[in-house]
């Protein structure tokens, strides 16, 4: 939800999703999707200018 409030230039918004996800962050495994999830919220962050 977060990468297509960005895409529809709501940085606000897409923040405001992008929170919450990564708060969750650890209930996914250490395996390659949640690898692949993990990368994908911080290359998010950084986009938004978030920080870790």
């Amino acid at each position: 939800m977060s990468e297509c409030c960005r895409r529809l230039g709501d940085p606000g918004r897409a923040r405001e999703h992008l929170q919450p996800a990564r708060a969750e962050l650890g209930a996914l495994g250490d395996d390659e999707y949640g690898q692949l999830v993990r990368g994908g919220l911080e290359r998010l962050a950084g986009q938004l200018g978030e920080t870790a």
